[in-house]
């Protein structure tokens, strides 16, 4: 997806959930099942709040793609309990830019779904 630049994380939440979306859906996956540490955006995916201007347009987009699938869910997930995503947030950055090798990545991502698979938590904390 690259970089984007959004005035708020909860946008940037949304547009992660918008390309995802279309991304299976152009992979004909039939269920969709969204977790996010926004409850924000959740409210907003399923129309249960005041949602800004702003938003209008990746939220259209969501729920046009939306229409197409056979199942779909959005729920809410501490951010701790997302080791993917947590590792891709606690990894060091440089003036914005998170650096972090393939071969780092894919260990650090296997390493945390093998735990989370047999029921340990992962921690980024080490010492």
């Amino acid at each position: 997806m690259g970089r984007i630049e959004l005035p708020s994380i909860n946008l940037l939440e949304l547009k992660a959930i918008e390309e995802g979306l279309w991304l299976a859906i152009r992979l004909n996956f039939p269920n969709f099942w969204v977790e996010t540490d926004s409850t924000t955006t959740c409210v907003w995916v399923l129309r249960k709040g005041f949602h800004p201007w702003s938003s209008i347009r990746s939220l259209r987009h969501i729920h046009q793609g939306l229409l197409l699938l056979r199942n779909w869910k959005i729920t809410h997930i501490h951010g701790e309990g997302n080791s993917p995503a947590d590792i891709l947030a606690s990894s060091q950055s440089v003036r914005g830019v998170t650096t972090i090798s393939p071969s780092q990545l894919w260990h650090e991502l296997r390493t945390a779904l093998g735990l989370n698979k047999v029921g340990t938590q992962y921690t980024r904390c080490r010492s």
